[in-house]
């Protein structure tokens, strides 16, 4: 539970070394959803999509932290 700060440091390190390794994307957007940064991890969770936008489940989870956020049209939006 306390090790969510260095879970961030480390998937932030992977995608500096490859900004495109959606994987590090997908690991960091749920370490932030479990510290409730919804905004960081919907930056992370679109990035991730780009890449595989085919994964309902992200897309999901994706609506939810807009929903949180009160973003409720571009939450509509994934999952229509």
């Amino acid at each position: 539970n306390d090790r969510f700060d260095e879970a961030v440091g480390q998937f932030q390190l992977s995608l500096r070394l490859d900004p495109k390794f959606a994987q590090a994307h997908l690991s960091l957007a749920a370490a932030y959803l479990a510290v409730s940064q919804d905004a960081s991890a919907v930056t992370h969770l679109k990035s991730y999509l780009a890449a595989h936008p085919e994964h309902f489940p992200v897309r999901w989870h994706l609506a939810e932290a807009l929903l949180r956020l009160g973003k409720r049209r571009e939450a509509r939006a994934e999952v229509a």
